[in-house]
């Protein structure tokens, strides 16, 4: 592979793994506030 390749590849995972972090963060948050109107 060049050099081009190796960073684009990198620059894919680097977004696919943010998306998929404030995935888990909206969801998280969503979760948390469900929880939060049913006990509190």
């Amino acid at each position: 592979m060049c050099e081009l390749e190796i960073s684009l590849l990198n620059l894919l995972i680097f977004n696919f793994a943010t998306l998929v972090t404030f995935q888990d963060l909206a969801l998280f948050r969503h979760k948390n506030s469900y929880f939060s109107k049913n006990f509190i």
